[in-house]
């Protein structure tokens, strides 16, 4: 059951869709072969090409989030973003919310486990919050 601030990840969205944008590694290629500055829109479609992207009708956010974290986790240094419909709702790479925003909810048991871990480890080098 969820608490009432976050009532609103419980609502059904007629539309969710997750992206998992490219690797650094493929956006090195990208850069190598397409020059943002010089030709933008090569350079989008390129990125758009290597962005995998999965649309979750009928969803809602907390759903939405429990099928996003297992991406998350198998690709830790690769953004993944929800939008629902034409609204952004976040992105952060699962590396980025283990290092600097542990405090953000996980939504599967293999990220409460990851979380757990975190948290001993700052609780031995005495951090107390993480970096907001």
């Amino acid at each position: 059951m969820s608490t009432d601030n976050t009532k609103w990840m419980d609502e059904k969205q007629k539309m969710v869709t997750v992206k998992l944008y490219p690797s650094k590694r493929e956006y090195e290629k990208i850069n190598y072969n397409f020059d943002p500055y010089d030709n933008k829109d090569a350079y989008e479609a390129e990125v758009k090409n290597c962005t995998m992207t999965w649309n979750l009708p009928d969803i809602s956010l907390r759903e939405a989030q429990v099928f996003a974290e297992p991406i998350r986790i198998s690709h830790p240094d690769q953004c993944v973003s929800l939008y629902a419909g034409d609204s952004f709702v976040g992105n952060t790479s699962w590396a980025d919310q283990m290092e600097m925003f542990w405090e953000y909810p996980v939504y599967t048991e293999a990220g409460k486990d990851a979380r757990m871990m975190r948290r001993r480890i700052t609780e031995e080098k005495g951090l107390i919050a993480s970096y907001e």
